[in-house]
Parts: C-alpha cells; structure tokens; sequence
C-alpha cells in the first residue's frame, strides 16, 4: 500500500499508526546515559521498583543510530569521533543533515511506536497508565546529544556519572574474568596480560568521549529535563537520592518504600555466589582501581581522563 505523507507543524508526517500521544509519550521517556559500569543496572532496578517506572535495558538504538568511529595516535591513544558528523554534509549519506527533515521525524515515529506498545504492555502488566519509561543506554551514551537534539527534544535526561578510573577498573576486571561480558558477546574471550595496557587506555578514552556526549546533552536540556546522580553519592545514601529521583518524576512514595526498595536492591542482598570479581556485581566500593591497576596503568588514565576528573570534581589518585 502506498502512503501519502504531509507535514504538520515541524516535519510532522501523517502515517497509519498506533493510537497514542506521540508527545506526550515523549515527556514521559527518561533517557539513562553515562557510562556503562556506573552503577546505571542498579539505579534502573531501583527506579522501577515503583510500578510507575517501566525499564528498558540496552535498547541498542545509541550504538545502532550513531557510528563509533576510532583512530589511534602517534601517543597511543585512540581518538574517538561521531560517524555520522563526518558524512553529514554527504547528501548520499542516510543520516544527511540537508534530508534531516525527512528521516528525523519519520525515525522518531518509528522509535517512539516501539517503545510505546512496550510501555503500554508493561504498563497494563503492572496495573498502571501513563508511565514513564527509563532507558538505560550506557553503552549508546556517545549518542546522547545526537539522539536528544535531533530526536526527542522533549524527553527526560538522567546523567549518570562515576569516577572514570572506577569505571576503567570494573571494565578491566570484566575483560580478563568475564563472565557478564560474555553474556552479552557471546563469542568474546578474556584478554592476556600484556593487552591490559592498550585496554586501559581504550576504555579511558572511550570514558572521557561518553561523558563529554552527555554532558553536551544535559547543558542542552531545560532544569526540568535533567538530573545528574554520581555513583558515589548514591552509594553513599542510597535512600536520600533516590528520594529526590523520585521527587523529580513526580513520584509520591512514602519513606518506608524507599527505604525497603533500598535494602532490596542493596549490594548486601545480592548472594554471595552472585557478586565479586569477573562477576556483573563486583565490589561497590570506589577507589578501588588504586589496588587493581599498575603504577603505569594509573598514569595512563592519569594521562587521558585526567583534566576531565577535575572538571568533574574527582580528586587527584
């Protein structure tokens, strides 16, 4: 069948559709972006333990929508650039800026169909309407402006960030025990000794290029739009902040909730078979890539990521 497609408003297309609130929906999307290792599987456990919160856990779509391209230099160090910004002005290139008012709205219909009657579903499992949904894409965070900016203006940014040298430590550990990363890369294989280094400072600079795409997104977004959790303050007072997330989805749960959805997401309540090195809950303790890492392996984090730690108010090792 062939349809005809007119614009309304900004590059509206009309289409057969679902019958739903495109923007509405969109308020309602919360976008979970930093880096993976972060803590984001914990927060996003926590946020929908309230039946209000639908998640979605790694959709895919930052890594599929945005090429991750790398080159590395002459010091070793990769540099990391946006794929699809270097072909932008190629009007052969699908994601070309001069067609953008084609495909970025029909892509938006098509991504925001797929997560509703993914939320409608949850949603009517739980007994509940209108939810929000919480998108955890650590692994997509390099297109978090690209995806805010052009896509979903009006959608919600939570931010969530860790020490870079916490993050590289608890990747490392994946990458020579792995046992969660081959859940995900079936295939893959633990690297040898002498890899650690060139992976250190991969996954630096892979670090210091996700935060750097987020926070461009999160200047972009109105107060209302975004929230900013560390890691470290949420471990530290796990209840506290969790409370103000709430606050800020406009989430009324009582006190006790809180504290009683804290105590069952804790570290503690993970059994002990199921946490500790090679493992996807490892320690939660930070601080500890100074016992994990090598005096060189420091320095080279020290190199890559560290006038953004300072930016970013994480003290010197």
């Amino acid at each position: 069948m062939t349809t005809r497609l007119r614009k309304l408003g900004r590059f509206r297309p009309v289409i057969p559709s679902l019958e739903f609130d495109e923007d509405g929906f969109e308020r309602r999307l919360v976008w979970m972006f930093g880096s993976p290792r972060t803590g984001s599987t914990w927060l996003m456990n926590l946020l929908s333990a309230q039946p209000e919160v639908v998640p979605v856990n790694e959709s895919g779509l930052g890594q599929h929508l945005v090429a991750l391209e790398a080159e590395t230099g002459a010091d070793g160090v990769p540099r990391f650039v946006d794929g699809n910004a270097t072909r932008a002005d190629d009007v052969n290139y699908f994601f070309a800026r001069n067609y953008e008012y084609s495909w970025a709205p029909l892509m938006r219909y098509a991504i925001l169909g797929r997560l509703y009657t993914q939320a409608d579903r949850m949603a009517r499992q739980r007994g509940v309407s209108d939810p929000w949904m919480a998108l955890k894409e650590p692994n997509g965070s390099h297109a978090a402006d690209w995806i805010l900016d052009r896509l979903f203006h009006g959608s919600r940014l939570l931010f969530v960030l860790r020490d870079g040298r916490d993050v590289v430590d608890s990747v490392m550990d994946g990458l020579l025990h792995s046992e969660w990363i081959g859940q995900w890369n079936p295939g893959f294989r633990t690297i040898e000794p002498e890899q650690r280094l060139h992976y250190v400072r991969v996954n630096s600079a892979l670090w210091v290029y996700r935060t750097e795409a987020v926070q461009r997104a999160y200047e972009g977004r109105e107060q209302g739009q975004r929230f900013l959790v560390r890691y470290e303050e949420l471990l530290s007072d796990t209840a506290l902040h969790l409370g103000r997330l709430y606050e800020w989805l406009q989430l009324d749960v009582d006190a006790g909730v809180v504290e009683a959805t804290v105590r069952e997401h804790s570290f503690e309540a993970v059994p002990e078979a199921s946490k500790g090195q090679g493992k996807i809950v490892r320690a939660a303790t930070p601080g500890l890539w100074r016992e994990n890492l090598t005096a060189e392996e420091q320095a080279e984090m020290e190199r890559i990521m560290g006038p953004k730690l300072r930016e970013l108010g994480y003290g010197a090792g």
